[in-house]
């Protein structure tokens, strides 16, 4: 984090993907491949690629770190039919925020691909 707050504020918990190597000059810690502690600011992160339940999932068994940040980008179900984020009771206290514009969608890749290509085609 750059000292600046985050854009946008949703209400809930974020646990954090981190597609690149840890730095820890920033205080990071590892948790897996798709959550990242920030320890310095006591807050997960989410990155493109990255699942905002997992974020959720690492901040709810957080007894201290209830902060997500989901960063900008588009984020998706994983699989058809799949919920992309969902929240019980042990989701309550999280903070869910948006750092730049994040786009939550449950198209699939492949149905806009095919959709793209049906609009050309009778353009045509």
């Amino acid at each position: 984090m750059n000292g600046q707050s985050p854009s946008g504020v949703w209400r809930a918990g974020r646990a954090l993907l981190l597609a690149f190597c840890l730095v820890p000059a920033h205080g990071f810690i590892r948790q897996d491949r798709t959550v990242v502690l920030d320890a310095k600011t006591k807050s997960y992160h989410v990155y493109p690629g990255g699942r905002i339940q997992d974020a959720l999932e690492a901040a709810a068994k957080d007894a201290v770190n209830k902060v997500v940040y989901v960063h900008a980008g588009t984020y998706r179900p994983a699989a058809k039919a799949q919920a992309l984020i969902w929240f019980n009771a042990r989701h309550d206290g999280i903070t869910l925020e948006a750092v730049g514009e994040v786009i939550l969608t449950a198209a699939n890749p492949a149905s806009e691909r095919a959709a793209a290509y049906w609009r050309k085609k009778s353009a045509t």
